[in-house]
């Protein structure tokens, strides 16, 4: 039996960090592993699965502490009601005057998701050895577009019922939702490219369950889940080779692909929150 608690990366982050001479959890289920796990490393036990070796080479334990799950692009959510024929297959056709106010962008203080937007734009738009002077300046002007949200799941949920006609997330919200049969979601893939990131799962240090925690951690990578999670009603990447295919999210190879540098990516973490909040306060 799990018992789940949901909120925001951040929040979670937070609460372990903040309960952590005496856990209240035992698994960390939640963001990216370069964002949110790799700069957390003293938060989690070391715990490699039997299973991990099982998978391709990249996608194997790191540290040992960091068991790779599955994949998740950052993408774009459009409500095609609200729409019409405003075209929205890349970051660029996001400045269209059309959509202000209709984009909302998740906060990448607050949310992986954010941040993994953010770097997909510092990446598709500029180049590291020029401090991604491109991306930011498309930043500067998306910003004068969008309305910032605190909780990716809250733009998630404000495209579905009408409140906002797009917004960059994660791939697996509007899968969800498209699987459940809503028809009036459509799901866009960067023009610019897409960094598809790791998911990764963690045992917290010192949790009060921790057999139960390894044993979950073996399940999540186990084969039989693996194949599981693909098909319906999950829809979600794998990081095994697997035999099946989703009906709702194309393959790879199908997608223009983007690569960061994830060490580097962590280094400047702190860099580039500050740099986003900087622009964000000049514009209010």
């Amino acid at each position: 039996e799990v018992e789940l608690v949901q909120a925001g990366t951040g929040e979670i982050l937070e609460r372990i960090r903040a309960e952590k001479d005496n856990p209240g959890g035992d698994i960390y289920l939640a963001g990216m592993t370069d964002s949110s796990q790799v700069p957390n490393l003293d938060l989690w036990d070391e715990y490699v699965s039997p299973y991990d070796s099982e998978l391709p080479e990249k996608y194997r334990n790191i540290d040992n502490k960091i068991t790779c799950w599955s994949l998740e692009g950052s993408i774009l959510m459009v409500n095609t009601d609200l729409i019409g024929d405003i075209s929205t297959g890349s970051y660029a056709d996001l400045l269209n005057p059309e959509l202000a106010g209709k984009i909302a962008f998740p906060d990448p203080s607050l949310t992986s998701c954010g941040f993994e937007h953010l770097t997909n734009i510092l990446y598709a738009m500029g180049k590291p050895e020029d401090d991604f002077a491109k991306g930011w300046e498309y930043m500067d002007k998306l910003l004068d577009n969008t309305t910032v949200i605190g909780s990716s799941s809250s733009i998630i949920k404000g495209i579905v019922n009408g409140e906002y006609a797009v917004g960059p997330v994660y791939e697996n919200g509007p899968v969800e939702y498209i699987a459940a049969g809503a028809d009036n979601l459509r799901i866009d893939y960067m023009d610019e490219g897409v960094i598809f990131q790791i998911n990764g799962v963690s045992i917290i240090k010192d949790c009060k369950n921790r057999l139960s925690a390894e044993k979950f951690v073996d399940f999540l990578i186990s084969k039989d889940f693996q194949e599981y999670q693909v098909g319906s009603p999950i829809n979600k990447r794998s990081v095994r080779e697997v035999s099946v295919s989703s009906d709702i999210i194309p393959e790879l190879k199908d997608i223009k692909t983007i690569d960061d540098d994830g060490k580097y990516v962590a280094e400047h973490k702190k860099e580039w929150l500050a740099k986003f909040q900087e622009i964000l306060t000049s514009k209010k």
